[in-house]
């Protein structure tokens, strides 16, 4: 956790020029800890493990969620797509994309969260993609 922290800390000084140009904003800069899934592979789905990801800076949209913006550079999928929700019960931050089954939460008082692309297991055999599950942990600019 010491080098994950380190490390996100690290980051927030190279990216300190978000915290200049958004300063109503709150941000977190992001590293994954995990990337693991599945794979198709000969008609079954088998488990594995992927590269890991770079970091990322996730803001805040000034309302309790999170800009798309960011949401979209931290999983790849298209901004206009993408939609974020708060949890009632927990206050979490949810967001889907519409068109390619990627999503992300993120927990504000745990400064953690996940990330998941799954659209791959809706497609025909011969189709199937791989799915990804990546948990990732933050420190606050």
């Amino acid at each position: 956790m010491k080098t994950i922290v380190g490390t996100a800390l690290v980051y927030l000084l190279t990216v300190s020029h978000f915290a200049n140009s958004q300063p109503d904003k709150d941000w977190w800069a992001c590293q994954y800890i995990k990337d693991t899934g599945l794979t198709w592979e000969d008609g079954n789905w088998k488990a594995a493990n992927f590269k890991m990801q770079k970091p990322f800076v996730l803001i805040s949209d000034g309302q309790d969620s999170l800009t798309v913006d960011s949401v979209s550079k931290a999983t790849g999928a298209v901004k206009e797509y993408l939609s974020c929700s708060v949890s009632e019960w927990a206050g979490d931050i949810h967001c889907q994309s519409k068109s390619v089954g990627t999503s992300l939460s993120f927990s504000v008082v745990n400064q953690r969260g996940v990330t998941t692309q799954i659209f791959g297991a809706l497609m025909p055999d011969g189709d199937r993609d791989t799915l990804h599950l990546r948990p990732f942990e933050c420190a606050k600019g």
